[in-house]
């Protein structure tokens, strides 16, 4: 049956009518019946905002169509409140506490670990969304999100390496109790808010490979593109059962190591011989997790663009560096010797032209980039912004 509409009409009808719910949540009665809240000031909006109760505040800021700005004020909102956690509309959004509110301003639209739940099988679907009870004082403080520290390149790498030496199966000596008691303490300590801040000079054979950073003299932009996306089969749990998924991230390399370990003669069939390097390369990074695809024609790694000219682009690229924030996600993966450790091992056979026998080992523990920022030869910072999050159905497939 026709009905005259598009689906351009359609799509526009429903992105209006959830800017009207997001007004009508946080509208008083006739202090806005004729303007939009999006279309107010940015200090009349911040006024009215700041008379909502904490409850209408996460129902709006979980909304899927608050435009950034709006967003970006009720999140502030919410952090001078040390409201850490939002649950509302059948998902969570916790919200780093230790952020200042400078870093906020700087970093434009600011990003949070969501985690999708699904409803309970006593609630009941409604066009309606109800704001969350405001918790008292004391349930307030039991769900504050602990702050996020940041440890540096040196501490991502001590934590890898001690991952790489602690196994979580059951030792010979060991009664249940005690495994389960050790497995728990052990998971738990990368439950407290553990990020790294990676800083990196641009001018490194690694990033030239991977072309993490670079200028395009066409459009006189610098551009930011993390590694083409690798897929890592890992163990997640879903629903209490264990299964094997691929995990779709980019490898930063943060250091590398390089061991030539022997030479040995190689020959073909005809009975040419050659005498060939045999290597070992061992990698230590970082997985930041991307959206997962079965079209794997799809290019989905996150990429950041700004305009430079070519004078200050060559300096940044020369001279600068990149400072990546990352927050470490213990949610992927759940592997059975060590549940963070992302291991993934390459082998390259030795050719006539090329006699070299490489085993590059990979060692990554999977994180969410939460910003990203470029800072000249000065260390003045000349570019900042938010890594894209993804929900957390979306990065296996």
């Amino acid at each position: 049956m026709a009905t005259g509409l598009n689906n351009g009409d359609i799509m526009g009808s429903i992105k209006r009518l959830g800017v009207c719910l997001i007004s009508v949540l946080l509208a008083s009665c006739g202090a806005i019946q004729s303007k939009n809240i999006e279309e107010m000031s940015d200090n009349d909006r911040l006024g009215l905002l700041s008379s909502k109760s904490d409850a209408e505040l996460c129902s709006a800021y979980n909304h899927p169509l608050l435009k950034p700005n709006t967003e970006q004020q009720i999140e502030k909102l919410l952090r001078d409140r040390q409201i850490g956690r939002c649950d509302a509309r059948s998902k969570v959004r916790i919200i780093p506490l230790s952020v200042t509110s400078t870093e906020l301003a700087s970093n434009g639209k600011k990003d949070v670990l969501e985690v999708n739940q699904a409803p309970s099988e006593k609630s009941k679907p409604s066009s309606v969304v109800q704001p969350s009870p405001v918790p008292t004082q004391p349930e307030k403080q039991k769900e504050q999100t602990i702050p996020v520290v940041f440890g540096d390149k040196n501490s991502l790498l001590a934590d890898i390496k001690a991952m790489q030496g602690e196994k979580l199966t059951k030792g010979d000596f060991e009664s249940k109790s005690e495994y389960e008691q050790r497995k728990q303490a052990y998971l738990d300590q990368f439950k407290k808010g553990r990020g790294y801040k990676i800083t990196l000079d641009i001018d490194n054979p690694q990033n030239k490979k991977e072309k993490l950073v670079y200028f395009d003299p066409d459009s006189e932009e610098v551009r930011i593109s993390l590694p083409s996306i690798s897929r890592d089969l890992v163990w997640i749990n879903s629903g209490g059962k264990d299964g094997l998924k691929w995990l779709h991230n980019s490898f930063v390399q943060i250091e590398s190591t390089d061991h030539k370990l022997k030479t040995y003669k190689a020959s073909n069939r005809l009975g040419a011989s050659i005498e060939v390097v045999e290597m070992a390369i061992t990698r230590y990074g970082i997985a930041v997790l991307s959206q997962a695809t079965k079209d794997y024609g799809k290019d989905l790694r996150q990429r950041f663009s700004t305009q430079f000219n070519r004078g200050d682009a060559k300096e940044i690229l020369e001279k600068g560096k990149i400072v990546m924030e990352v927050i470490f996600d213990p949610r992927y993966p759940l592997a059975r010797d060590n549940p963070f450790l992302i291991k993934n091992e390459d082998r390259t056979k030795p050719t006539f032209d090329r006699p070299l026998d490489i085993t590059d080992i990979r060692y990554a523990v999977p994180v969410r980039l939460l910003n990203i920022r470029l800072l000249n030869k000065a260390g003045k910072e000349v570019f900042a912004t938010s890594g894209r999050q993804i929900d957390v159905e979306s990065l296996t497939d």
